[in-house]
């Protein structure tokens, strides 16, 4: 299913994660992942796959990358029962903060349908003014974590792989499409002429409730919905700034990423890497 020529090893270099504090997720290789924690469908190629999980191993080697970044982020990673995990050689990611990606330059009215009228994230006050303006980057808040959007050179890029978001429920994600499938939505309009696309509610190979979005330009969105959105926003871990009397944002979280590679690529090595 997924054995097809892919973009290089390069492409993982293109998106920037940027800010990955050591704390509670585990990075894996489709490779690696038990039956509780694969994607659907995903199985069969070679991804990196990042996603909360705790308690997670990783290789030793990858411990001292994750001890400089605690250091230089102030942070200290432990376990519940209070020892390090990096003594056990685990070492566990709290937040990844956010996911840089390219607009297409010239398209904010897009880029605003979609994050902001569709996804409902919160407009971040720091790009306020990029966002009033229509032009340069914008940053799309989803609970602690955010979508930095800049304008491409002058394409936009598209993920190889997949965005998990999470929601407390799917029920507004699907009256809006619902409004926009209908001609009834004036603020989604812009969208007709572009690849967005939204194909229904079910429940996935897990078991979950979600939904299958594509974004303006072909990216692809899974959408959960949650089973204990508290614990989903984290807001007692932290939040980003919400702009004055606008609400936060109607998504609780980026759950995961699932990225793929060149079909023989060097896993171990990716996972070193992060």
């Amino acid at each position: 299913q997924q054995q097809k020529t892919m973009r290089t090893i390069q492409t993982l270099f293109v998106f920037n994660f940027a800010y990955c504090i050591p704390t509670t997720a585990a990075f894996h290789s489709s490779r690696h992942l038990d039956s509780g924690s694969f994607h659907p469908g995903i199985h069969r190629s070679n991804v990196l796959f990042i996603t909360r999980r705790p308690n997670s191993s990783i290789p030793s080697n990858a411990i001292h990358q994750f001890n400089r970044a605690n250091a230089k982020n102030s942070v200290v990673a432990n376990n519940e029962d209070g020892t390090n995990p990096t003594d056990k050689r685990e070492c566990q990611i709290l937040l990844l903060d956010h996911l840089n990606i390219n607009h297409q330059k010239g398209q904010h009215s897009l880029l605003k349908a979609f994050y902001f009228d569709f996804l409902k994230c919160a407009i971040d006050p720091r790009k306020y003014e990029n966002y009033s303006a229509g032009k340069k980057t914008v940053w799309a808040n989803i609970g602690m974590n955010q979508f930095h959007l800049p304008e491409g050179n002058p394409e936009a890029q598209v993920l190889d792989g997949k965005i998990t978001l999470i929601y407390e429920s799917l029920d507004g994600l699907r009256e809006r499409y619902e409004r926009f499938f209908d001609g009834t939505s004036v603020e989604m309009d812009v969208l007709k002429d572009s690849k967005f696309d939204v194909r229904g509610i079910q429940t996935n190979d897990q078991g979950r409730i979600a939904m299958q979005v594509t974004d303006p330009w072909g990216n692809h969105f899974e959408i959960l919905q949650s089973s204990d959105p508290s614990y989903d926003r984290a807001a007692h871990l932290g939040s980003q700034p919400i702009l004055d009397g606008h609400p936060p944002s109607e998504g609780l979280a980026i759950k995961d990423l699932t990225i793929h590679v060149a079909p023989g690529s060097n896993l171990e090595g990716i996972s070193r890497f992060y």
